[in-house]
C-alpha cells in the first residue's frame, strides 16, 4: 500500500505553503488517529488452568475428543473446505482450516474458487463441509452450526487517495458505498446508518475497482481482505481512510451444516486447544501495509521568513508518519486477531471462574440434541452445597464467596476430561456428564462428594453437599431432565444430605 504524503510549499506563493501544511495535518492526525490492525486476541480459558502446585494442566485436542468423534476421524474421507476469501489468495481458506485441526488427524481438500455467496450455497447443497471466515447471524444459526470465534477483525473504508481521512461515514451517507454480497455487515450498516447507499460485488477485489472506476465513493471490507489486495497487486489510487466502530468488527469462525454435529463438535475443541498465536502468525503473513513518504529538502533552501516556521512543523509531522511507518511495518505480529475476552466473560461466572447458566444451557441442549439423535448415553448431576445459608449467616458474605469459589475450583478438579461444570445458581452447581449412564455418573458424582467432603476450608473447617443425578431418557427435553435431577436433589437433603440420590423417571 502507497501513501503519498504532501509536499512543502512551492516558490509560487507563500499562501500554497499554509494550504499545504494544512492539508498534511489532517493526514497525519488522520493516519495516527486510525488503528487499522487488530490487537492479539485472549481465548475463553476452558482447556488451560491452574494446578495446586501451580503447574500447567492444557488439555491436547486428543484428550477433548470422545470414542464417537476418534471413530469419525478414523473413518472419515477427505473433506472439503469452501475456498472462500479469495482476495487473501485461493490456499487462505484450505490453510485456516488445516491450521486449526492439524493435531486431529482430520484430512481435507479444497473446493473451487468460490465467491462468499457461493460458499453459502455449496455448504448448504452438501458440495462442501466446512466453510471459514464465517459470521454467525440469526438467520445463519437456523441451518449452521459456528464455532467459537477464532479472529476479529477489524472492518476499514477504502478511497481514492483524494479523500481525507473518515473519522465517521455518516458524513458520507449520501454516497455510494460498495459490500461484497450477502456480507452480515450489510444488515449492521442499514440498521445504524438508515439510508445508506450500498452496492454489492461478488468480491472485494471487484468493490476496490468500483472505487479505482469511480463507480463507488468508498469500499467497506475486513482488514485481511485489503492488506493482502493492496500488497498483491499494485493499486497506487487507493487508501485506507477510516475504520469502522468495533462493534462492525468481523468476528469469524468455522462453520458446519447443522446436520453435521460430530465435526462441530471436533473444530470446536480443536479452536479450544490452538494458541492464538499461531492463528496470528497465519494471519498476518503477507498482510503488511507499508506507507511511503517523502520530503523534498531542495526546496526547504527557497524558502524564505515566515516559511521557515512552517517547514520546521511540516518535519516534525514527517518524523511522526515514519514512527506510523515502523509501527506499520511490524503489523505482521498484531494483525487481525483482537481481544476475546468479551466472548469469555459473557460465558464464564465472575465469582466462581467456571460456566454460567447460559452457557450450560447451551451446552445442555447441544448434547440432548446428540443423546437423542445418536442414542448415546448422557447423565446430568444437580450440586447444592450443605447449609450454605448458615456459612453466609455465621461468617458473612465475604467468606461465603471465597467457599463457593474454592467449592467450584474442587469440583472442577475431580471430573472426567469431557465432564463440564457450571454455577446454576446461588451455591447450585450443575455437571453435564456425556457418554455417561448412571453407574459411571454415580462414580463421578460419588467422588466429587467425598473430595467435597474431606476439602479443608480455613474458615469453615469442612462443607458438604448433596448431590441429585439422573439419565437421559428418550424424548426427554431440557426441562423433563432438569426436573428430575432437581427432584433427586430434594430427595438427598430429605434424606440428611451429604449423599448422592439418582432418579430414572419422572415419576
Amino acid at each position: 500500500m502507497t501513501v503519498q504524503t504532501f509536499m512543502p510549499p512551492n516558490r509560487a506563493s507563500l499562501s500554497n505553503c499554509f494550504i499545504t501544511l494544512t492539508r498534511l495535518l489532517i493526514l497525519c492526525q488522520a493516519l495516527i488517529s486510525l488503528s487499522i490492525f487488530a490487537q492479539p486476541a485472549q481465548f475463553p480459558n476452558f482447556t488451560d488452568s491452574k494446578a495446586p502446585d501451580g503447574e500447567s494442566t492444557k488439555h491436547t485436542v486428543d484428550s477433548l475428543l470422545t470414542s464417537e468423534e476418534k471413530a469419525f476421524i478414523a473413518h472419515s474421507k477427505p473433506l472439503t473446505v469452501c475456498s472462500v476469501s479469495l482476495s487473501a489468495g485461493p490456499d487462505s481458506s484450505l490453510d485456516i482450516v488445516r491450521l486449526i485441526t492439524r493435531q486431529t488427524g482430520l484430512n481435507f481438500k479444497p473446493s473451487t474458487p468460490l465467491s462468499w455467496p457461493e460458499g453459502l450455497k455449496n455448504l448448504a447443497n452438501k458440495k462442501c463441509d466446512v466453510l471459514p471466515w464465517a459470521t454467525e447471524t440469526e438467520p445463519r444459526k437456523q441451518t449452521m452450526n459456528f464455532t467459537t470465534p477464532y479472529a476479529r477483525i477489524v472492518r476499514v473504508v477504502v478511497t481514492r487517495h483524494a479523500q481525507p481521512f473518515i473519522p465517521d461515514i455518516i458524513h458520507h451517507i449520501d454516497k455510494v458505498f460498495v459490500v461484497e454480497f450477502n456480507n452480515a455487515v450489510i444488515e449492521q450498516l442499514r440498521e445504524k446508518y438508515p439510508g445508506i447507499k450500498l452496492v454489492h460485488t461478488a468480491h472485494t477485489s471487484d468493490s476496490l475497482d468500483m472505487v479505482i472506476d469511480g463507480n463507488a465513493f468508498a469500499s467497506i471490507a475486513n482488514l485481511y481482505s485489503v492488506s493482502h489486495l493492496f500488497n498483491n497487486r499494485s493499486i497506487k489510487s487507493l487508501k485506507i481512510a477510516g475504520s469502522l466502530p468495533s462493534a462492525f468488527d468481523d468476528i469469524v469462525s468455522l462453520s458446519t451444516r447443522k446436520e453435521d454435529a460430530i465435526l462441530h463438535s471436533i473444530l470446536q475443541k480443536s479452536i479450544q486447544t490452538i494458541d492464538p498465536r499461531a492463528i496470528n502468525n497465519f494471519l498476518s503473513q503477507g498482510a503488511t501495509l507499508k506507507f511511503e513518504t517523502g520530503f523534498d529538502y531542495q526546496l526547504l533552501w527557497q524558502i524564505s521568513g515566515a516559511a521557515t516556521l512552517v517547514l520546521v512543523i511540516f518535519f516534525w509531522w514527517n518524523r511522526r508518519l515514519s514512527a506510523l511507518n515502523e509501527k506499520l511495518a511490524k503489523a505482521h505480529s498484531e494483525l487481525a486477531i483482537k481481544s476475546m475476552e468479551l466472548e469469555a466473560l459473557s460465558i464464564t461466572d465472575p465469582l466462581t471462574k467456571i460456566f454460567n447458566r447460559l452457557k450450560m444451557d447451551q451446552v445442555l441442549i447441544t448434547e440432548l440434541n446428540r443423546a437423542e439423535r445418536y442414542r448415546r448415553p448422557l447423565s446430568i448431576i444437580m450440586i447444592d452445597l450443605d447449609h450454605f445459608k448458615r456459612i453466609n449467616d455465621n461468617y458473612g458474605h465475604i467468606i461465603g464467596d471465597l467457599v463457593l469459589f474454592r467449592a467450584a475450583q474442587e469440583l472442577r478438579n475431580n471430573l472426567r476430561h469431557n465432564d463440564l461444570l457450571g454455577r446454576w445458581g446461588g451455591e447450585e452447581f450443575l455437571v453435564i456428564c456425556p457418554e455417561a449412564d448412571s453407574n459411571e455418573a454415580t462414580t463421578v458424582a460419588e467422588k466429587l462428594r467425598n473430595s467435597l467432603k474431606s476439602t479443608r476450608f480455613d474458615q469453615v473447617k469442612q462443607v458438604t453437599a448433596s448431590f441429585g443425578l439422573t439419565t437421559w431418557q428418550p424424548g426427554d427435553t431440557q426441562q423433563q431432565i432438569i426436573t428430575r435431577a432437581d427432584n433427586a436433589l430434594y430427595e438427598a437433603k430429605r434424606l440428611g444430605r451429604d449423599r448422592v440420590v439418582f432418579q430414572k423417571t419422572n415419576d
